[in-house]
């Protein structure tokens, strides 16, 4: 396999791979940060432990339905595969559009900027928001320039080979998952608990609608990612079992963490006073163990959204590598593996998107309006599995999902419910998000139409 040639993806990760990815995926900013917003509204610990529970069981039953997926179809690019053989081309494009841009591209930005805001606890003479240059209308901030950096880095890991990348990934997977059992650990066994903050622990009452709801989107962010294995389907041993113990293994994991780091937040701090964290892990770290262990918490897990930013770099570029193998994508930049097997123009592509959505800003506003949109695709996935029994009944399927109706209700039932609060909660920013995946319907056309004439 050379340079330049289109070759295959090579089958090189087992189970520990894919679940690492998982965890790095799920856990990022979310279960630090955004977390406290599930809190506003609710008025016991054992509703804010309903909801976390809840987002498990969705992200739990929604890989259950991806690994039958995968292992009918075990190839590389997730989502975007299953949609275009449930729905026809059209609607697998505007998934994949949805993740180049933002869904990874966008995401991808917004790790980096949030990673590179922790290293002013570690070093003093750094402001993230310090000028270092303007270019127009391009503000080049210290803060963009460690973002840009920390693209660069990870970019450079997972262009190499497959198992320099995935053990650089598994690495600072493991440091995660240290850090929060450390985190937890240090907590029960030394923290100061506040004994009244645990009252109302098994107060499992369900709130309003509306509260569970804006709950809802918090925890559900955090979750996000549970699928980020099957994105890797076409470089893992023996799919059809892999994928089922990776993703229910690196699910399975991040529910147990992030219910185990809430009885800390619970024990540590009030409902009104986690509503109110920006930086919550900090926080909860300073109410238990004092502000220096708040300060060391804050960094650690600030540092640890690197191996977030490095599973985006990694799975991300399989989705392009799939289109442009079905001709829907430009084979130049997503079609070419280099001579390891791996899809370095497209994980260079998706780099160059990231770092100009960091130097304009507009990675903000691309996540939020694409937040209703991605949760949609992940829905169409899932309908997708009763759709292909019916397409394609006599299918090879390694894995079966059980209960598969009610399995299906539940996770409409949530999504729907999902989108509903966000867009009640965020009307314009619901509408940009459709307008901007409607958007990349003349770019669909264009690469049919360079197809169809068989333009490069």
């Amino acid at each position: 396999m050379v340079e330049g040639g289109k070759g295959t993806l090579r089958r090189e990760l087992g189970v520990l791979d894919g679940a690492g990815i998982v965890i790095s995926s799920m856990v990022g900013s979310g279960i630090f940060t955004a977390a406290a917003s599930a809190a506003g509204g609710l008025t016991s610990p054992g509703q804010l432990l309903l909801v976390w529970i809840v987002g498990g069981v969705y992200s739990l039953v929604g890989a259950w339905c991806f690994a039958e997926l995968g292992g009918m179809m075990p190839r590389a690019g997730g989502e975007y595969v299953y949609l275009r053989a449930a729905y026809g081309p059209f609607v697998g494009y505007l998934s994949g559009w949805t993740s180049f841009i933002c869904g990874f591209g966008g995401f991808i930005a917004f790790l980096a900027v949030s990673a590179a805001k922790y290293f002013r606890v570690i070093w003093s003479g750094y402001d993230p928001d310090g000028m270092l240059v303007s270019l127009g209308p391009v503000d080049l901030t210290q803060g963009r320039l460690v973002a840009i950096g920390i693209v660069i880095v990870a970019t450079l890991f997972h262009c190499r080979n497959l198992r320099i990348g995935i053990g650089f990934q598994n690495l600072l997977t493991a440091l995660k998952v240290l850090a929060m059992v450390v985190f937890v650990a240090a907590g029960f066994a030394f923290g100061k608990m506040a004994p009244g903050n645990l009252d109302g622990i098994t107060d499992f009452r369900f709130p309003s609608w509306q509260v569970f709801g804006a709950a809802l989107v918090g925890v559900l962010y955090s979750y996000s990612g549970w699928h980020s294995a099957a994105y890797l389907t076409g470089e893992l041993r023996d799919p059809g079992r892999t994928l089922l113990r990776s993703l229910l293994l690196g699910t399975g994991i991040t529910v147990v963490l992030y219910l185990a780091m809430n009885l800390v937040y619970i024990g540590s701090l009030s409902l009104p006073e986690m509503a109110k964290q920006e930086d919550i892990a900090r926080a909860a770290g300073e109410a238990m163990l004092g502000p220096t262990a708040g300060t060391i918490a804050g960094a650690a897990f600030g540092l640890l959204i690197l191996s977030s930013v490095g599973a985006a770099v990694m799975t991300g570029p399989r989705i392009y590598y799939a289109m442009a193998e079905d001709r829907v994508f430009p084979r130049a930049v997503a079609g070419v593996l280099n001579r390891h097997g791996i899809p370095q123009r497209a994980i260079i592509a998706q780099a160059i998107v990231s770092i100009i959505l960091i130097l304009t800003g507009t990675f903000i506003q691309l996540f939020y309006w694409t937040t209703v949109g991605v949760t949609i695709f992940s829905l169409l996935a899932i309908l997708a599995v009763p759709i292909l029994r019916r397409k394609d009944p006599t299918a090879a399927r390694p894995v079966r999902v059980r209960g598969l109706w009610i399995i299906v209700a539940f996770f409409i039932a949530i999504t729907v419910y999902f989108g509903v609060a966000n867009s009640i909660s965020f009307p314009l920013t619901t509408l940009y998000g459709i307008g901007f995946i409607a958007a990349g319907t003349p770019f669909y056309l264009i690469e049919r139409i360079r197809a169809r004439s068989g333009s490069a």
